[in-house]
């Protein structure tokens, strides 16, 4: 077993900025010898079964340790950290996610054993399941083969067909009925045959990180379940109002690149308050007369190649990280998910089919690579669709519908928490408005500086995206441990870079007091 530092601390990566902040939220004790007797327990096994125990990786919101016994039998057990929220619903929804398919035949883990408090002999909420055979598809994403990725999509698809073919009687989230308290609003499902009453499931408070973030949980606003289209749409608004209404101060955008935008000032809540009233009062034009688009269906939140298993043969063999899962209407749950789509591309958008350049064979070996990775993403969207069109037919429908997108865009735009921007909802309005050719309520002038500020910030996103790229960095500055140092060396190279091209020693103060790839205080 590793050391006591290795299984109560964060190992696996590095941040370029307030690391100390990061790794004290991550930094979880635990009593280790109650935490292995219980996975023995859940395993069925003998404490003297057990051959090995030890930390295998570290994600977004869970520490995961694997249990080997002697016989090879392996369990997986997942303690989230201190900073994963919501606290107590995330852990129970996502089990009874979990559950809930598995038990309509999906490839889901089993979990053994499971607690979303802390009032426990471990000290911590702990989930311990089945450890799922095969690979992970990351490991081939980027190497399989034409056919494989056929039947990978295919596959794919026709498990999604299967949960969009579920009913639920709302939207929210989806818990057994014993987990929440009887003061927390709950819609019960049809029962399921052979469970007992208490392990029956319902729909209650949303899971999604949104409704909790910064204290938002705390806010008197129903978080679900909604029975009711246009009460999902409002619902979130209603939150981000509340929440600047009592906690919302001026401030600099989070983004540094973002503050010339607002010529270097503070900006202030009030006018994105004001934006959230506006998207508000339009709700009623949101809802679709489809009733089809009405109805809540579940999706997994993140189908991402980290989070699928498959077999040598190509079957898949489990879906894991259901963590944040929501049940929405079919409206706004209309989307390809964001690893099979390429939108922006003109032949994906054609619905193409893909192919590689007829001069393929006399490329360089870098050009190739190049030509490769296009097909490669061409060839996911292509497949997506294809493979929706022929199987998901209510999916393929709703995302042949024009407004779909615009609403999409304009639902997430009114539900992210405030961060310093006062133009990508004001935008999104106006989008939204001139696809549908309805009228705003802002003068030319107005609408004109919006988009003006929304395409300044989409620029500067874009440029932090390249430095980061160029880092080797994510969005949260997170770089793999073993890949830090490099990491500090190109981020030094490269301020330095910028700061040789500013024209005035006062843009080079800007520059190295906003950087962002180092400490500074982090306002949310």
């Amino acid at each position: 077993m590793e050391s006591r530092d290795s299984l109560f601390n964060y190992t696996s990566g590095r941040w370029m900025c307030n690391e100390s902040q990061h790794l004290a939220e991550r930094y979880l004790v635990f009593d280790i010898p109650q935490l292995v007797k219980i996975t023995v327990e859940a395993a069925n096994r003998q404490v003297d079964d057990l051959k090995e125990f030890q930390k295998i990786a570290e994600g977004g919101s869970y520490r995961v340790f694997e249990a080997v016994f002697k016989d090879n039998f392996s369990v997986i057990v997942r303690l989230p950290y201190p900073c994963s929220i919501p606290h107590y619903y995330g852990l129970s929804n996502e089990v009874a996610t979990m559950d809930f398919l598995r038990n309509r035949g999906l490839p889901i883990p089993r979990v053994y054993k499971w607690d979303a408090t802390a009032l426990n002999p471990v000290g911590s909420a702990y989930m311990i399941m089945e450890k799922v055979q095969g690979r992970l598809v990351y490991e081939t994403w980027y190497s399989i083969s034409t056919k494989q990725r056929q039947r990978f999509v295919e596959s794919i698809v026709t498990l999604e067909k299967r949960m969009f073919e579920i009913e639920f009687p709302a939207s929210g989230s989806l818990y057994y009925k014993h987990s929440l308290d009887s003061e927390t609003q709950c819609i019960p499902l049809p029962p399921t045959p052979g469970l007992s009453e208490q392990d029956q499931f319902c729909v209650g408070p949303s899971s999604k990180l949104n409704w909790w973030y910064r204290g938002r949980g705390e806010l008197p606003v129903l978080k679900g379940p909604w029975c009711k289209m246009e009460s999902v749409l409002r619902a979130p608004a209603e939150r981000e109002r509340a929440w600047l209404t009592q906690h919302g101060t001026p401030r600099f955008p989070r983004e540094p690149l973002n503050r010339e935008v607002y010529d270097n000032k503070e900006v202030h809540p009030n006018i994105q308050i004001d934006a959230l009233s506006d998207y508000m009062e339009m709700v009623p034009k949101l809802v679709p007369d489809d009733e089809t688009l009405h109805r809540p269906i579940l999706r997994h939140p993140d189908l991402s190649p980290s989070n699928i298993f498959i077999s040598d043969e190509g079957t898949i063999t489990g879906l894991i990280d259901w963590q944040h899962c929501a049940i929405l209407p079919l409206y706004l749950h209309t989307r390809v998910p964001e690893h099979f789509q390429n939108w922006g591309d003109e032949g994906s958008e054609r619905f193409e089919s893909p192919s590689l350049p007829t001069a393929y064979d006399s490329m360089t070996q870098s050009e190739r690579d190049i030509e490769d990775e296009k097909f490669r993403r061409r060839q996911l969207h292509y497949l997506y669709l294809g493979f929706t069109g022929l199987y998901n037919k209510q999916h393929s429908k709703a995302l042949q519908n024009p407004s779909v997108t615009e609403a999409n865009k304009l639902f997430e735009l009114a539900g992210h928490p405030w961060e310093g921007d006062n133009a990508s909802l004001k935008a999104g309005i106006i989008h939204f408005c001139r696809s549908q050719s309805l009228p705003t309520k802002y003068t030319a002038a107005e609408e004109e500086q919006t988009l003006d500020w929304d395409a300044q910030q989409k620029e500067s996103a874009k440029l932090m995206q390249t430095f980061r790229d160029h880092i080797g960095c994510n969005i949260e500055n997170w770089v793999p441990a073993e890949d830090f140092d490099i990491a500090v060396e190109k981020a030094r190279d490269l301020k330095a870079r910028v700061l040789a091209n500013a024209e005035t020693d006062v843009e080079r103060k800007e520059i190295d007091r906003t950087w962002p790839f180092q400490d500074c205080e982090e306002v949310d």
